[in-house]
């Protein structure tokens, strides 16, 4: 991703192991620094990203908020 450059997903298009690989790379870090943000490991981040473990709201807000990704929801009519 380019410096400055703004990438929007809507995200009930996609698994939780793809936002969470999206966030990530979005941050352009490893596995494990992505993970070390909220005191993981990688084999964590690995287990998300590969399907085989889910993440909790808190821990998905709070790599939002240290990575300054912002979160929205819009209500559809």
């Amino acid at each position: 991703m380019i410096d400055g450059e703004t990438m929007k997903i809507n995200c009930n298009d996609y698994q939780t192991k793809d936002i969470i690989r999206f966030m990530r790379e979005s941050t352009d870090k490893t596995q494990k620094e992505f993970a070390f943000d909220i005191n993981k490991t990688r084999e964590w981040c690995a287990a998300v990203e590969g399907g085989k473990s889910n993440v909790l709201l808190k821990d998905f807000i709070e790599l939002a908020n240290i990575n300054n990704i912002k979160i929205t929801m819009d209500k559809e009519k």
